[in-house]
């Protein structure tokens, strides 16, 4: 969802803002079933099947699995422009991923940036012949990345079940810790950087 506004003041003086929320979850959820013992290799359909097996080895795979991610962000955008030659753009963003604690679930991602249309300015006349348009820009800005882990739960321990104890000559199956936890994890930052010369050139062919 966003909300946007713009207005010119006195013909010069150009404002444009914008404000948004956005909500992302994602569910996965998975079955698996392990047949053996098939009466021939034409049928292959569960039903048939000799034997069921909840493990292959010590892997676990008969079963059902679930696994969801869910993230929330709040997002702002002001572009500012002075006689179309003077332009500054300032945005800020936080989002709340749920692949983290509740200490370090919320990033804030600020940027900005400037331009200079030089091809606007009055010395700039004897050129547009040759040269359409010319821009000076420089930005800043920061990004943040929450797939630190492919798990989904980095943060909490979580326990599964395997085929791994010993006892009586076999192994059977208990539940053990498969990711130990980090409350420490938070959110991946970059900082970018960026100057450029945009340039237009008239076509004379």
């Amino acid at each position: 969802n966003t909300l946007n506004y713009s207005k010119k003041f006195k013909g010069i003086h150009q404002l444009d803002g914008l404000l948004g929320a956005s909500v992302y979850k994602y569910t996965n959820k998975r079955t698996g079933i392990l047949g053996f013992d098939f009466p021939t290799d034409y049928i292959h359909y569960l039903s048939a099947a000799g034997r069921i097996d909840q493990y292959e080895g010590t892997t676990l795979r008969t079963g059902t699995w679930k696994n969801d991610n869910a993230m929330v962000s709040y997002f702002s955008r002001v572009n500012y422009a002075l006689k179309d030659r003077y332009l500054l753009s300032v945005s800020l963003r936080t989002d709340g991923s749920s692949k983290f604690g509740k200490d370090n679930k919320w990033g804030w991602f600020p940027s900005v940036s400037a331009g200079w249309r030089i091809s606007e300015e009055e010395f700039f006349e004897s050129y547009r012949e040759t040269v359409n348009s010319l821009k000076l820009r420089a930005s800043w800005g920061m990004l943040g990345n929450q797939n630190i882990n492919s798990d989904y739960y980095p943060t909490v321990s979580t326990m599964t079940l395997g085929k791994n104890y010993p006892m009586g000559g076999s192994l059977v199956s208990g539940a053990y810790t498969q990711y130990a936890k980090n409350p420490n994890l938070k959110w991946e930052e970059t900082t970018t950087y960026g100057v450029g010369i945009d340039v237009a050139l008239i076509d004379k062919l």
